[in-house]
């Protein structure tokens, strides 16, 4: 049964308090009689944030359906009899049937080009005496995606537009767990082009960045320009079908809830289900 994805730029999580209330009745059939503990975990649209205070990227798992209620679905982990991982149902796109053995891939953030943000990287350095070596780097959690810009921002000398990009980069999108780059990633945003004028031209030319999205929420070009006299952003959404938008006074910790409503077609929210 192929479910719909959510639409909402504030996903609502599981109500752990009530489910953990229930567990102990539900899996106490599931585990062996002469198992004295189990173990659990959720798997959600969003992830808990760890004991550093960060949310980490879940990695997709496998595992035996055991239980499905109206609101969550209970995981027997592959290879063990009582671990157990709790999926939120509200987000899946396929409902498997109880005994089913299924792989479940959460959503993870990823970087435009396609790769998940928390991918192991290698680079090969050099010493000053010619050795070469090659380091590993893996983030978890925390880490943003850069704009794939037409030029370098070491060669834009515009910095009211310097500082566009960086909020574009940085400032956390309405879900809590993505940036703004990242909804652009899920919005399908690419082409970006820019905009840079002269410091004496900044209020005829106003410093902009562009690019073009194609979902089902909006399909055209959206461009946020910098308002050097009100010292704000306005956000122009030229739709294929519906014409010029514009939304005008946006301050910057309105632009990730302004940017959403306009091209975050929720398509994003999904917890992928396979049927092993």
């Amino acid at each position: 049964m192929q479910l719909q994805p959510n639409n909402n730029v504030y996903p609502v999580p599981l109500d752990k308090t009530t489910i953990k209330q229930s567990l102990s009745e539900l899996i106490r059939p599931l585990v062996p009689k002469n198992c004295r503990q189990y173990h659990y975990r959720f798997c959600d649209l969003i992830p808990e944030p760890n004991l550093f205070g960060f949310r980490c990227d879940p990695q997709p798992f496998q595992g035996k359906v055991a239980l499905i209620t109206d609101t969550f679905m209970l995981v027997q982990e592959k290879g063990t009899k009582n671990h157990f991982i709790i999926v939120n149902s509200a987000y899946i796109d396929n409902l498997p049937a109880v005994g089913n053995q299924i792989e479940v891939i959460p959503y993870a953030r990823r970087h435009f080009n396609g790769k998940r943000i928390d991918e192991i990287s290698q680079q090969e350095q050099i010493l000053d005496d010619g050795t070469r070596y090659v380091t590993t780097k893996m983030i978890l959690g925390g880490e943003t995606t850069e704009l794939p810009l037409p030029i370098p921002k070491g060669q834009i000398q515009c910095p009211e537009l310097l500082e566009l990009i960086e909020q574009l980069e940085q400032l956390p999108a309405p879900d809590g767990f993505r940036q703004i780059s990242h909804l652009l990633v899920d919005a399908g945003a690419k082409e970006f082009t820019l905009n840079v004028p002269k410091a004496s031209d900044i209020i005829d030319q106003p410093p902009s960045i562009s690019f073009t999205v194609a979902n089902a929420k909006f399909t055209g070009q959206i461009t946020v320009a910098y308002d050097r006299g009100a010292d704000t952003y306005v956000i122009q959404a030229t739709s294929t079908t519906a014409g010029l938008m514009e939304v005008t006074n946006v301050y910057f910790d309105d632009l990730a809830i302004r940017l959403a409503e306009l091209i975050d077609d929720g398509a994003w929210q999904v917890i992928k289900i396979k049927i092993l």
